[in-house]
């Protein structure tokens, strides 16, 4: 007789039924440990409640602005400006790149370089921050090898090491790092209508409002520098050419003056030659000088043209209210937490149970 091969076929499936049975018996599971599971809810709470009690006030300060750009012009712009590798044409304004030309080590190194009056205290904003922040209690400041002990900028006796030290330090505190989970300064836009808002929250009131404005105003200065600085070199340029043109068409007028009051009265052939030679020289400069001159005023234009204009819609200004720390969403959310941690736990301690009987 032969043998033959039998197949099972093992059903894995849980019907509806057992499934509402199975969630019956953890809702049982976890109604008898409901006591401890509210304990440890209403731990959490509490201990939620404390931290946002004992958190720091903060303040935040907001600045919105606008940029417009006019990036158009005349075929006779770009033609003149093209001669000189500038082109006539603009591109498309990118609302991104001054964000984050905005967090560059460029434009915060000059804030936090900056003075401002804090709490009644004239400094460096960046010693403000040392002080607010108490950065002298960090690992890193109190290495001896670092030099940071009793740091300050502004110190000329420090050491370039040190400087570069501390500059990254409160860089990092103010725009943020992987080190840095709340920092100081952020940044956002509006992709529909284009407007960008700067903010500050730290501890200060004036130090918020201070930093944002002192964002603010260093961004603006140094993308309209670099916005127009091809501009700025080719009108420079067609003024050099324009004003040299002149001075030396000047010395021509002047020189044929000369040559009339010194030949006066002689007729002599070679004596109209010298004159006419001068006439045709002080001609040719004439035309040069006023083509040249059309010249610098449409680069003028064009500059004006493509120099952007940065204009703030709402400044803060003080007093500043304190951001409220909410005591309800504190205990709502140490609660919630509490619970679900006290859920799972015991519901995988059921399960690592049932699994080994």
């Amino acid at each position: 007789m032969e043998s033959q091969e039998k197949y099972y076929i093992e059903d894995d499936e849980i019907t509806l039924k057992e499934l509402i049975l199975k969630l019956k018996e953890f809702w049982a599971y976890l109604w008898e440990r409901k006591v401890p599971i509210i304990i440890i809810s209403i731990l959490m709470a509490a201990i939620f409640a404390v931290k946002t009690k004992l958190k720091p006030t903060e303040y935040q300060a907001s600045l919105t602005f606008m940029v417009e750009e006019d990036t158009g012009g005349g075929a006779g712009i770009g033609g003149i400006l093209s001669q000189f590798g500038f082109g006539g044409g603009g591109s498309e304004y990118n609302l991104q790149k001054i964000l984050t030309l905005s967090k560059s080590m460029r434009i915060a190194s000059e804030v936090i370089l900056d003075t401002g009056v804090v709490d009644g205290k004239s400094d460096l904003y960046g010693n403000h921050i040392i002080d607010l922040y108490e950065f002298r209690k960090k690992k890193s400041w109190k290495k001896p090898e670092n030099g940071l002990d009793g740091f300050y900028f502004g110190d000329k006796s420090r050491s370039q090491k040190a400087k570069n030290l501390a500059l990254k330090s409160v860089f990092g505190k103010v725009i943020g790092g992987k080190k840095t989970k709340n920092p100081l300064y952020s940044s956002s836009v509006d992709e529909d209508t284009g407007i960008m808002t700067l903010s500050v929250k730290s501890k200060s009131a004036d130090l918020s409002l201070g930093l944002v404005k002192n964002f603010f105003e260093h961004l603006s200065e140094y993308y309209i520098e670099k916005s127009t600085e091809k501009a700025e070199s080719t009108y420079a340029i067609l003024k050099a050419k324009t004003d040299s043109i002149h001075n030396l068409l000047g010395q021509k007028e002047y020189a044929l003056a000369q040559f009339r009051d010194k030949n006066r009265g002689v007729y002599l052939n070679k004596v109209k030659v010298k004159e006419q030679q001068l006439m045709t020289q002080i001609q040719a400069l004439r035309m040069a000088w006023g083509e040249s001159l059309k010249n610098q005023e449409m680069a003028d234009y064009a500059l004006k043209e493509q120099t952007p204009f940065i204009q703030p819609i709402d400044e803060p200004f003080a007093p500043i209210a304190p951001i409220p720390n909410s005591l309800l969403k504190a205990l709502v959310i140490g609660g919630f937490l509490g619970g679900f941690l006290a859920v799972v736990y015991y519901l995988f301690r059921k399960i690592i149970k049932d699994a080994i009987a």
